[in-house]
């Protein structure tokens, strides 16, 4: 395949296709090569830590997915990478980025998934996921209403 070197398109669509076919390295350097061209392209700076996660290197797909945030601090696929990859390193920041996905905050609001290092706690993880699970979910639906 030849590439027009200045199509920026060009490049994250290959970076998409690579990545489909499991071609991790190669889809996040295409990736690269599109936010090296344009670099406002928030779905690139996503493709980016999708495929560096999806290759096993957590921390330059925390920091690809917050660089995206930083662009667009209402997308929701970045904060859901970013939810992914710190669920098992930082789970309180993971739920944060879950839920930010979800309702599409800004970033004031999720401020804090932006700066937290990535730690190890996978126990603490399931702890609070499961906590954030049923305070988000079943317990609301479980209230009594009141007249």
């Amino acid at each position: 395949m030849r590439l027009d070197a200045a199509y920026q398109p060009a490049y994250a669509n290959l970076g998409l296709a690579l990545a489909s076919q499991a071609r991790h390295l190669e889809a996040a350097a295409a990736h690269r090569q599109a936010l090296a061209l344009e670099p406002s392209d928030t779905a690139s700076g996503v493709g980016l830590g999708d495929a560096l996660r999806s290759g096993g290197d957590a921390a330059a797909a925390a920091g690809a997915y917050r660089s995206a945030l930083a662009l667009a601090p209402a997308a929701a696929a970045a904060y859901t990478g970013l939810a992914h990859v710190l669920k098992s390193s930082d789970p309180a920041a993971a739920s944060v980025a879950f839920e930010a996905a979800a309702r599409g905050d800004d970033a004031m609001q999720a401020e804090a998934i932006l700066t937290t290092p990535i730690l190890t706690t996978p126990i603490l993880t399931m702890a609070i996921l499961t906590m954030a699970i049923l305070t988000t979910a079943i317990l609301p639906m479980a209230a009594p209403t009141l007249p």
